[in-house]
């Protein structure tokens, strides 16, 4: 799994804050099928965020992700 950001998200540490975030929600809840190179790009809204709720966020995402996916 990627992690994209973009440089308007702020420097360098603020963009990498946000990344390590995102891979640690992930890694505690991501259910998405595997076998695929998934990449995420992240968003500045996710910097206003609380841990707990980007790992709720993802947790809903990855499973709309599963469900769409297995519905193909």
């Amino acid at each position: 799994m990627g992690f994209t950001t973009s440089k308007s998200l702020g420097c360098r540490a603020r963009r990498n804050h946000l990344q390590r975030k995102v891979r640690e929600a992930v890694g505690l809840t991501s259910d998405l099928p595997s076998g695929y190179d998934w990449i995420v790009l992240l968003r500045a809204e996710g910097q206003k965020l609380s841990f707990k709720d980007l790992a709720q966020e993802w947790a809903q995402l990855s499973s709309k992700i599963t469900q769409q996916w297995e519905g193909a």
